[in-house]
């Protein structure tokens, strides 16, 4: 979808870019980029195109985010027991110190309940949301370099589209989102999420693979992108 010629036909006559280029790399969050004449800095355009309600948006490993993002130690020493772990070692001396249920014993991970300080996960998510450094992590810049200025969200079954300003998303977000426990009774102690002042997700974080099979998780931290952005953000619509 990144290289389609139609998508990159709209962009360049909507936008002025002389032309599209494209950018399969994992180190950027840009998908396409675009050509302004006698501008030598492209404009770095993300492109996501779910079959469902949501997307994913960022895949580190644990270190790699709390580099990123400067996480301290304590938060960093709680998700870890909360995302989970392959070390069967680890885990005996993990599991010896909790009631564990069938579910945690399964995954080889500790739920939210049980973690007496998760307070400061939250209290450290909803910092770095308000600093913008997570959002900007999150859809914008993995190192601070090419940061996205636009979201084009196409949905697969009708190839509708949105085209979204994400300074003014990410804005938005910093001074509008707040991290919460997933309010899904299965998913409640296992999930969490950012959203808006009407409580529907902007962002959710999830064990990577927690729906897969018994051993076969990867355990990083895996955020979901939904499309619930204020309609002012929106500066273009259209079909493919």
């Amino acid at each position: 979808m990144e290289s389609n010629e139609q998508l990159h036909d709209y962009l360049q006559k909507t936008f002025g870019f002389e032309q599209i280029t494209v950018d399969g790399s994992t180190k950027t969050k840009g998908d396409a980029f675009g050509h302004l004449p006698g501008v030598e800095q492209p404009v770095t355009i993300s492109i996501k195109h779910p079959s469902g309600k949501n997307t994913q948006v960022h895949l580190p490993t644990l270190s790699s985010w709390q580099e990123a993002n400067n996480m301290p130690a304590e938060v960093y020493n709680i998700l870890h027991q909360w995302l989970g772990t392959t070390n069967t070692d680890l885990w005996q001396t993990w599991a010896g110190q909790y009631q564990i249920t069938a579910r945690e014993q399964k995954y080889q991970r500790i739920g939210s309940y049980q973690l007496a300080d998760w307070h400061l996960v939250l209290e450290w998510l909803n910092t770095v949301t308000k600093d913008k450094t997570l959002p900007q992590l999150l859809l914008q810049s993995i190192n601070g370099n090419h940061p996205v200025k636009y979201l084009v969200w196409i949905q697969k079954k009708t190839k509708t589209f949105e085209i979204i300003d994400v300074d003014q998303f990410v804005d938005w977000i910093a001074n509008n989102g707040r991290w919460i426990n997933s309010t899904n009774r299965i998913g409640q102690y296992y999930n969490l999420w950012c959203v808006g002042p009407d409580d529907k997700k902007i962002f959710s974080l999830q064990m990577k693979g927690s729906g897969g099979r018994a051993g076969g998780y990867d355990h990083n931290p895996q955020f979901h992108l939904y499309p619930f952005w204020p309609k002012q953000f929106i500066l273009h619509t259209g079909t493919l």
